[in-house]
């Protein structure tokens, strides 16, 4: 039986790792690490990976959050729960209950994207006004 995830953050270098690893399994390129900075106030650090026009970010603020938009093709998933671990078994787990989401290959093709639409309507017809609604902005 696999661990537990740990309810702490995890140390930089094992989060880099721990979301390397889950961007692999749901097929993406390895994450890069963006941080913003203002003065003042705490560092907010997220990583970014892409496949053309579609953008997969995980926020590692915890609460851990994964969220996708692809507005170029009216698709958005809206941030939910992450579960980052050091236990690979536990990465493998998450990213097999993500997969519905954030699997890459939904973003390769107009077929792909198509059905994925269609398994997930409430992520589709998706514009930047749409998205600007949503997050208060």
């Amino acid at each position: 039986m696999a661990r537990q995830p740990s309810p702490r953050p995890l140390p930089l270098r094992e989060e880099r790792a721990a979301v390397a690893r889950l961007a692999a399994y749901l097929g993406w390129p390895k994450p890069t690490l963006l941080i913003h900075r203002e003065v003042g106030h705490p560092d907010i650090r997220w990583y970014e990976s892409n496949v053309g026009t579609t953008r997969l970010q995980v926020n590692v603020l915890p609460p851990y959050r994964i969220g996708l938009v692809a507005l170029p093709h009216r698709i958005h998933v809206p941030f939910m729960p992450l579960t980052l671990s050091r236990d690979d078994e536990l990465i493998r787990a998450e990213a097999g209950r993500l997969c519905r989401w954030f699997l890459a290959s939904w973003f390769e093709s107009p077929a792909s994207r198509r059905r994925f639409r269609n398994l997930n309507p409430d992520c589709a017809m998706w514009t930047a006004a749409r998205l600007r609604a949503h997050y208060g902005r």
